[in-house]
C-alpha cells in the first residue's frame, strides 16, 4: 500500500521553501495520504507512485505560492478542485488567511475535499459542489 512518509514531504518542501514550518509539512503529509486513500474508490487524479504523486503534481503547486504570498487576495476560488491541486497545498504553503472556496461539480470529489477541509480543521475553507458552467461569484 503506498504512503507519503513525513520526510519526503519535508525534503521536497525545504528544498523549494528553505523557511517551511514542521506543521506545514505535517499537514501536507497528513493531506496526501488522505489523496491516497481516497484515490482508490474514487478517481481524484492520476498518478503511479509517490514519486509522480510528489513531483507531478504537489511540486507543481508550488509555482503559485508566491504570487498568493505576495497578494494575499482576500478571496480565492478554485474552480474544479478535483484533488485539491493546486489549491490546498498553495494555500498551506502560503500561509493563506484568505476565504479559499474550492468548487466541484462531481459530488465524489466534493466530498473529498469536504472531508479533507474537516479533516486538517480549515474552518475558513468552503466547499462548492456547484457545476460550474452555473457558478458565479456575483451571486
Amino acid at each position: 500500500m503506498l504512503q507519503i512518509e513525513h520526510e519526503q514531504v519535508l525534503c521536497l518542501l525545504q528544498s523549494h521553501f528553505p523557511e517551511v514550518s514542521e506543521s506545514v509539512g505535517e499537514t501536507l503529509t497528513k493531506y496526501l495520504n488522505l489523496l491516497i486513500q481516497w484515490n482508490r474508490g474514487t478517481n481524484l487524479i492520476r498518478f503511479q507512485n509517490s514519486e509522480e504523486l510528489l513531483h507531478d503534481h504537489l511540486a507543481d503547486s508550488f509555482h503559485l505560492v508566491p504570487w498568493v504570498r505576495k497578494l494575499q487576495p482576500s478571496r480565492w476560488y478554485d474552480i474544479g478542485s478535483g484533488g485539491g491541486f493546486p489549491a490546498i497545498p498553495t494555500a498551506l504553503l502560503a500561509e493563506y488567511s484568505g476565504a479559499l472556496t474550492l468548487i466541484e461539480s462531481r459530488q465524489k470529489k466534493a466530498a473529498f475535499l469536504t472531508y479533507v477541509a474537516r479533516s486538517l480543521r480549515s474552518e475558513e475553507r468552503r466547499v462548492g459542489k456547484e457545476c460550474r458552467s452555473r457558478w458565479s461569484p456575483y451571486h
